[in-house]
């Protein structure tokens, strides 16, 4: 699963580059969002017991991830292709873990 995804990532940040020059981010973010909702839809109907969240922190989870990652983090991502190349954008994104990494010692330390 790793590997798909590793191939998929960076061709995604490709053709949201390209997809910039003529489109704005909201448009970009809206199809993201309702073409990732149509393909995994099928993947959760048939390995999940259960669609929808039955209690009021699983709904805030559900709520806080769509907007924190979804809008906030791949809105930002997709506005700042139109500033820096793909490339560039793709060598920040591998500093990800390493911060991260500095930041979980220097919290769990």
């Amino acid at each position: 699963m790793a590997l798909v995804y590793a191939i998929f990532y960076p061709g995604s940040i490709l053709v949201v580059e390209h997809l910039r020059v003529k489109f704005k981010t909201t448009t970009i973010l809206i199809w993201d969002s309702c073409l990732s909702c149509l393909l995994l839809l099928p993947f959760a109907l048939l390995f999940e017991d259960r669609l929808l969240p039955v209690s009021l922190s699983g709904w805030l989870a559900v709520i806080g991830l769509g907007i924190l990652c979804g809008l906030i983090g791949w809105g930002i991502l997709f506005y700042s292709l139109k500033q820096f190349s793909s490339g560039f954008i793709s060598l920040i994104l591998l500093l990800e873990p390493i911060i991260a990494a500095f930041l979980a010692w220097g919290i769990f330390e």
